[in-house]
């Protein structure tokens, strides 16, 4: 039998990506003093308890959890005591915020940005809504604005302008309910935008501006970052499976049948698709397979994709944000992979588009696993992981020395990491 080993003392790292139509369990470990983070193993299961990113079925729900974890414990020859997961949802909501707070000494510390974080935070919220994320936006002393990082820098009253992620208190215990009853501790919830964010952007996309699009399954994350900070986020009820309804209802095949064609045989664009091209579609209940062009199965799926990105332009235009959106847009997510994709996007969105998929340098093992776009969140959950084990050992005296790249600035992705 496998002994619990300590995430402290063996530097072992979690993620459990939950998603609409399946779960991910990554187990990895930190190599190094340098924060490289080798993944170790990976399991996967096909998630029929939720419903765009919400629970619908705990009996449903927890089966898939176990096999993901268990296949990914056996591989690592790991058991696992607690994971880091996600959540999204149409039900996730943001507003802005401010805090102040005063300064001691004319001069800006740690303290005093907790401070105004908090203050911040500490708005009345709609009934059944807690704070999920507290993100700072920039920060004004007296009367100096736009200020990035404040510490060290002169002045009386400090204020920060934050912005707020909240989700309904029963959809984050519902899914800590689930994953407790496989027998685990959840030790952050994370927005699936940040965490996919973390994965697959560079730091000249966050500081000049940038729009991720996380398309699964059930729904689209759109995350807006400008100046290193998330300006914006929402969450969009149309991704994948809406594709994917539409194919099984227009050629008249199963839904799981609909979903192989469109992974096998989709374009999402009308224009990429020869007219010589067919393909065999399966009929419901014992029909017969009948053949259609492969281009009628690209006339399905457009205008579908055209619909989201229609609805991505018009949340963006409606908070005034598409100016930010500097070098582009970054698609990632499950459904991203798709043939076409991209240069839709570019026409509808009139802004160069890349697929994103995980790119962080410090990533080592079985990476070629993971390097596909529906791994953004699950690399993702095991860099904020990585960050947050690092600042304990900091905190402890193990890190934080002179020429650790990891200590710097923590404290400011630690007021955001999902405090609760």
């Amino acid at each position: 039998m496998q002994a619990v080993i300590s995430k402290r003392d063996e530097g072992i790292l979690s993620a459990l990506d939950l998603g609409t139509s399946k779960v991910t369990a990554l187990i990895a470990r930190l190599s190094g003093d340098d924060g490289r983070i080798e993944i170790l193993a990976h399991g996967t299961s096909p998630n029929r308890g939720f419903k765009q990113g919400v629970v619908i079925d705990i009996e449903e729900t927890v089966p898939p959890i176990n096999k993901a974890i268990e296949d990914a414990q056996v591989l690592s020859s790991i058991n696992l005591g607690s994971v880091y997961t996600n959540i999204t949802g149409s039900h996730i909501r943001s507003l802005s915020s401010e805090g102040i707070a005063s300064t001691r000494n004319n001069e800006v510390v740690d303290e005093n940005v907790e401070r105004a974080m908090e203050t911040a935070r500490a708005i009345k919220l709609t009934d059944g809504y807690e704070v999920l994320h507290n993100l700072p936006k920039s920060y004004s002393i007296d009367e100096q604005t736009g200020i990035k990082n404040p510490i060290g820098m002169a002045g009386c009253r400090l204020c920060v302008n934050a912005h707020l992620i909240i989700a309904p208190s029963d959809a984050i215990r519902n899914l800590k309910k689930c994953i407790r009853r496989c027998g685990l501790e959840v030790e952050n919830v994370s927005l699936s935008s940040i965490a996919s964010s973390q994965a697959v952007l560079s730091d000249d996309e966050r500081d000049l501006g940038v729009c991720l699009l996380d398309i699964g399954s059930g729904t689209t994350d759109i995350i807006v970052y400008h100046c290193g900070q998330v300006m914006h986020t929402a969450v969009i009820p149309i991704a994948g499976d809406h594709v994917s309804h539409d194919i099984a209802t227009v050629l008249r095949t199963p839904l799981n049948k609909a979903e192989e064609i469109k992974l096998k045989y989709g374009c999402a664009s009308v224009q990429q698709v020869g007219q010589e091209e067919t393909i065999e579609v399966p009929g419901v209940a014992n029909r017969p397979a009948t053949r259609h062009q492969r281009l009628s199965l690209a006339q399905i799926m457009e205008p579908r994709y055209a619909e989201l990105f229609a609805l991505v332009n018009q949340e963006l235009r409606r908070h005034k944000l598409n100016h930010l959106v500097v070098t582009g847009y970054v698609l990632t997510g499950g459904s991203a992979r798709l043939d076409g994709l991209a240069s839709l996007a570019e026409s509808a969105l009139q802004a160069p588009v890349r697929i994103g998929t995980p790119q962080d340098n410090n990533i080592e093992g079985i990476v070629d696993v993971v390097r596909g776009p529906m791994y953004a969140t699950g690399v993702g959950l095991l860099q904020l992981a990585r960050e947050q084990m690092l600042e304990r050992d900091r905190k402890q005296g193990f890190a934080g020395r002179r020429g650790n790249p990891f200590a710097h600035g923590w404290r400011r992705l630690e007021r955001w990491l999902s405090s609760r």
